[in-house]
């Protein structure tokens, strides 16, 4: 709230990983300041806060559906909101900024989505709850499996009252540790596990953004996730035989230290 200033117009709400953010906390700042709030729901597709589904809580949210997300269409992603006002603004973005037949009244963009990507899209909808309770059952047993590992690790975790959309599996390498998140990586690595950063997308990290004057420090917590953090896949077309494999070269890393 202390970053709130005369400018500001709206909140993002990122559910990162498809962890729902603390939405309580995010809507009573942006009903005292009259604010506006986004949800950044790219990676929670299915997830709950409360009894509320990620995406219906902002005045607007976004979906990505990129082909490594539990819905997808291949690329491209979808806005979703029920103030009229945006969805005609948004519709406008989408095509160039036009509005009626030839008439740019805004700057946009060629956003439009062809009929191979929604009919993926829509198909993948159709089979959603499959693709979900897969991912889920995988995500729930790598929770379940690092817990002998807290010494070591933060992981992504389930709390009260929250439903994660099972996006991936996040590993952050605590402080002091005698290995790096590039140890665990390239070990990950050489027995055959994928897993990526856990993300790029600080204005610290982005050259894109650097007007805006941020350095390196501005936002500790971010970076340190960022630094010392991966995420490994959890597909529904890998099962939990998968699953154990990574728990198990799990384990042999932390033989070696």
């Amino acid at each position: 709230e202390s970053v709130v200033t005369g400018k500001t117009r709206a909140i993002m709400a990122v559910h990162l990983m498809g962890k729902p953010a603390d939405m309580d906390a995010i809507r009573a700042i942006a009903k005292k300041h009259d604010l506006k709030v986004i949800e950044d729901a790219a990676e929670a597709h299915g997830a709950q806060f409360k009894g509320e589904k990620i995406g219906s809580i902002g005045d607007v949210a976004c979906f990505s559906l990129y082909a490594a997300h539990i819905v997808t269409s291949i690329e491209g992603g979808m806005v979703i909101t029920d103030d009229p006002k945006i969805a005609h603004a948004v519709r406008s973005l989408r095509n160039h900024g036009i509005e009626g037949k030839f008439t740019a009244r805004r700057i946009g963009f060629s956003s439009k989505m062809n009929e191979l990507e929604a009919a993926v899209g829509v198909g993948n909808i159709k089979i959603f709850q499959k693709i979900f309770d897969k991912r889920r059952a995988n995500l729930l047993h790598l929770i379940e499996g690092f817990k002998p590992f807290e010494e070591y690790f933060y992981s992504i975790r389930e709390d009260a009252g929250e439903v994660i959309g099972p996006h991936a599996f996040s590993i952050i390498v605590k402080e002091g540790m005698p290995f790096t998140k590039d140890d665990l990586v390239q070990y990950y690595d050489e027995q055959g596990v994928d897993s990526r950063n856990l993300f790029y997308s600080i204005p610290t990290q982005c050259p894109s953004y650097a007007f805006l004057g941020h350095g390196l420090g501005d936002y500790p917590e971010a970076e340190y996730c960022s630094n010392h953090g991966t995420h490994i896949g959890i597909h529904q077309d890998v099962g939990i035989a998968e699953m154990d494999y990574i728990l198990e070269v799990t384990e042999q890393f932390l033989k070696k230290w």
